[in-house]
This record gives structure tokens, sequence and C-alpha cells, in this order.
């Protein structure tokens, strides 16, 4: 089951980041130990000091 939280933040960090761009969006994912994942969407490649809009999902293990 993945239950997602939206929530907006300043910092992106992660321990594990893959980047993907799809359109003018700059798509981060991010992976933690404890099986919390969440993606941030960006209007721009050079925009991760912008804010970000961050869902977080946990994973059923």
């Amino acid at each position: 089951m993945v239950m997602p939280i939206v929530d907006v933040v300043e910092s992106k960090i992660g321990l594990e980041q893959q980047n993907g761009i799809v359109g003018n969006l700059l798509i981060s994912f991010y992976r933690f130990d404890l099986g919390y994942f969440f993606v941030s969407l960006s209007k721009s490649a050079h925009s991760s000091a912008n804010l970000a809009l961050i869902v977080w999902m946990k994973t059923a293990l």
C-alpha cells in the first residue's frame, strides 16, 4: 500500500537521487533506507533552489 503526502519544502535532500526530464519538468526521485520515497517536480532543470512539490510515499515492506 502506498500512502502519499503532498507537501512543499525548500530543500531536496536524499540518499539516492535519479533525475529525468519530461517536457519542461525536472523530476527527481529520492530513496531513503526506511522505505520512504519522494518525488520533486520543478519547472526547470536548473531550479534546484526553488520550491519543489514533494510527494512522500511509504511502501509496504
